[in-house]
Protein backbone atom coordinates (compact mmCIF):
# COMPACT_ATOMS: atom_id res chain seq x y z
CA UNK A 1 0.00 0.00 0.00
CA UNK A 2 1.33 3.43 -0.86
CA UNK A 3 0.32 6.85 0.35
CA UNK A 4 -1.03 9.66 -1.80
CA UNK A 5 1.62 12.35 -2.21
CA UNK A 6 -0.80 14.98 -3.52
CA UNK A 7 0.83 15.13 -6.95
CA UNK A 8 0.20 11.82 -8.66
CA UNK A 9 -3.22 10.23 -9.06
CA UNK A 10 -3.08 6.40 -8.99
CA UNK A 11 -4.12 4.67 -12.26
CA UNK A 12 -7.23 3.09 -10.69
CA UNK A 13 -8.47 6.56 -9.64
CA UNK A 14 -8.13 8.15 -13.13
CA UNK A 15 -10.85 8.68 -15.72
CA UNK A 16 -10.92 6.52 -18.86
CA UNK A 17 -13.73 7.63 -21.17
CA UNK A 18 -15.46 5.94 -24.09
CA UNK A 19 -18.17 3.36 -24.68
CA UNK A 20 -21.30 3.26 -22.52
CA UNK A 21 -21.87 3.78 -18.82
CA UNK A 22 -21.19 6.70 -16.53
CA UNK A 23 -17.93 7.57 -18.35
CA UNK A 24 -19.39 6.79 -21.76
CA UNK A 25 -18.88 8.62 -25.02
CA UNK A 26 -20.65 6.46 -27.56
CA UNK A 27 -18.82 6.31 -30.87
CA UNK A 28 -15.54 5.52 -29.11
CA UNK A 29 -14.29 2.17 -27.84
CA UNK A 30 -14.44 1.52 -24.09
CA UNK A 31 -11.72 3.37 -22.15
CA UNK A 32 -10.15 4.79 -25.34
CA UNK A 33 -10.44 8.53 -24.61
CA UNK A 34 -7.86 10.22 -22.41
CA UNK A 35 -4.40 11.71 -22.26
CA UNK A 36 -1.69 9.47 -23.70
CA UNK A 37 1.88 8.77 -22.64
CA UNK A 38 4.95 8.97 -24.89
CA UNK A 39 4.08 5.59 -26.41
CA UNK A 40 0.46 6.46 -27.29
CA UNK A 41 -1.07 4.49 -24.39
CA UNK A 42 -4.09 5.95 -22.59
CA UNK A 43 -2.88 7.14 -19.19
CA UNK A 44 -6.30 8.28 -18.01
CA UNK A 45 -7.15 11.78 -16.90
CA UNK A 46 -7.43 13.47 -13.55
CA UNK A 47 -10.47 15.51 -14.64
CA UNK A 48 -13.38 14.75 -16.94
CA UNK A 49 -16.29 16.58 -18.50
CA UNK A 50 -19.11 14.77 -20.33
CA UNK A 51 -22.28 16.06 -21.96
CA UNK A 52 -24.95 13.61 -23.08
CA UNK A 53 -28.46 14.03 -24.36
CA UNK A 54 -31.01 11.45 -25.52
CA UNK A 55 -34.41 11.67 -27.12
CA UNK A 56 -36.38 8.51 -26.26
CA UNK A 57 -39.49 7.36 -28.13
CA UNK A 58 -41.48 4.55 -26.44
CA UNK A 59 -42.62 1.87 -28.90
CA UNK A 60 -44.22 -0.51 -26.43
CA UNK A 61 -44.85 1.38 -23.16
CA UNK A 62 -42.53 0.26 -20.33
CA UNK A 63 -41.01 -2.45 -22.56
CA UNK A 64 -39.35 -1.21 -25.76
CA UNK A 65 -38.02 2.21 -26.75
CA UNK A 66 -35.87 3.67 -29.53
CA UNK A 67 -33.64 6.66 -29.03
CA UNK A 68 -31.28 9.08 -30.67
CA UNK A 69 -28.37 10.62 -28.78
CA UNK A 70 -25.44 13.01 -28.80
CA UNK A 71 -22.45 12.50 -26.49
CA UNK A 72 -19.46 14.82 -26.10
CA UNK A 73 -16.62 14.84 -23.61
CA UNK A 74 -12.96 14.58 -22.82
CA UNK A 75 -10.62 14.04 -19.90
CA UNK A 76 -7.41 15.86 -19.12
CA UNK A 77 -4.82 16.28 -16.40
CA UNK A 78 -4.87 20.04 -15.92
CA UNK A 79 -7.29 22.86 -16.67
CA UNK A 80 -4.86 24.48 -19.11
CA UNK A 81 -5.43 21.41 -21.37
CA UNK A 82 -9.22 21.95 -21.29
CA UNK A 83 -10.61 22.92 -24.72
CA UNK A 84 -14.33 22.70 -25.37
CA UNK A 85 -13.77 22.57 -29.15
CA UNK A 86 -11.52 19.48 -28.87
CA UNK A 87 -14.21 17.37 -27.17
CA UNK A 88 -14.76 13.89 -28.61
CA UNK A 89 -18.26 13.66 -30.09
CA UNK A 90 -20.54 10.80 -31.07
CA UNK A 91 -24.12 10.66 -32.38
CA UNK A 92 -26.34 7.72 -33.13
CA UNK A 93 -29.41 5.59 -32.65
CA UNK A 94 -30.28 2.99 -30.07
CA UNK A 95 -32.92 0.62 -28.78
CA UNK A 96 -33.77 -0.31 -25.18
CA UNK A 97 -35.64 -3.40 -24.03
CA UNK A 98 -36.81 -3.38 -20.43
CA UNK A 99 -36.93 -7.10 -19.59
CA UNK A 100 -37.60 -8.89 -16.28
CA UNK A 101 -33.82 -9.53 -16.17
CA UNK A 102 -32.97 -5.82 -16.48
CA UNK A 103 -32.19 -3.37 -19.24
CA UNK A 104 -30.90 -4.66 -22.58
CA UNK A 105 -29.66 -1.99 -24.96
CA UNK A 106 -27.93 -1.58 -28.28
CA UNK A 107 -26.51 1.69 -29.61
CA UNK A 108 -24.92 2.31 -33.00
CA UNK A 109 -22.81 5.46 -32.76
CA UNK A 110 -21.04 7.57 -35.35
CA UNK A 111 -17.69 9.03 -34.28
CA UNK A 112 -17.73 12.60 -35.62
CA UNK A 113 -13.92 12.94 -35.48
CA UNK A 114 -12.87 10.08 -37.74
CA UNK A 115 -16.14 9.10 -39.43
CA UNK A 116 -16.38 5.53 -38.13
CA UNK A 117 -19.30 3.61 -36.63
CA UNK A 118 -19.03 1.84 -33.27
CA UNK A 119 -21.60 -0.65 -31.88
CA UNK A 120 -22.27 -0.62 -28.12
CA UNK A 121 -24.18 -3.17 -26.04
CA UNK A 122 -25.59 -2.44 -22.61
CA UNK A 123 -26.86 -4.89 -20.01
CA UNK A 124 -28.24 -3.78 -16.67
CA UNK A 125 -28.59 -0.29 -15.27
CA UNK A 126 -25.94 2.38 -14.82
CA UNK A 127 -25.76 4.01 -11.41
Amino acid sequence: MTGYDGHTVPPDERFYLGGTGSDGIRGYADRSVGPTDDYGNNDGGEREMIFSTEYVIPIVPDQVAVLTFLDAGDCFNSFDKFNLWDFKKGVGLGVRIFSPFGLIGFDYAYNLADGTWEPHFQFGTTF
